[in-house]
């Protein structure tokens, strides 16, 4: 969709795959997208119109998978849900200049299962990564009622708890308006 013509464009390549389930990100001037249900990634250059395959996953992404970009070299991204499957646990960077994958950084799991409902989320600024869950914990010690919400330091590479949601998450998204909010 082009805002300043307010119009569809028609021209542009088509997704390389027949699935209508994909996760999609702007990040370092591209178009970046995994495939639902499969250990696929592509990129998409708007300059020159064209998706290229990229490096494999380290297993395949769930139609709740999400992916965060805080600038830089690295996309980060969370598996999600495979429907039919024991639900993901995966928690990976993408390291766009090398087109490499690391799925074994310390911490590599989100101290919840992202079963459903994942959003992650970077607000354009700061050290945080936001990850709002309303999967079963992890840790025995926290509620088990999901719905939590986390944040991910990028310079501690670690996970702290912060307030839940004041209600049942569902098929949820995190947004906001910019700033701290």
């Amino acid at each position: 969709y082009s805002i300043s013509l307010n119009q569809w464009l028609t021209d542009v390549a088509p997704f390389p795959s027949s699935t209508s389930q994909y996760q999609v990100i702007m990040a370092d001037g591209a178009v970046y997208a995994t495939q639902a249900y499969n250990a696929v990634f592509h990129r998409y250059s708007i300059q020159d119109n064209q998706w290229t395959t990229l490096a494999a996953p380290p297993d395949a992404v769930g139609i709740t998978g999400q992916m965060a970009w805080p600038g830089g070299d690295l996309i980060y991204v969370l598996s999600g849900n495979i429907a039919g499957e024991v639900p993901g646990h995966g928690f990976w960077t993408y390291s766009i200049t090398s087109n490499l994958w690391n799925s074994g950084f310390d911490p590599s799991d989100l101290p919840v299962n992202p079963a459903m409902s994942p959003g992650l989320y970077y607000p354009g600024q700061g050290d945080f990564l936001y990850a709002l869950t309303s999967g079963v914990p992890v840790d025995s010690q926290l509620p088990a009622s999901g719905n939590h919400l986390w944040a991910y330091s990028l310079s501690g590479n670690g996970w702290t708890p912060r307030a839940g949601a004041p209600g049942t998450v569902s098929g949820g998204r995190l947004a906001s308006p910019g700033g701290t909010s």
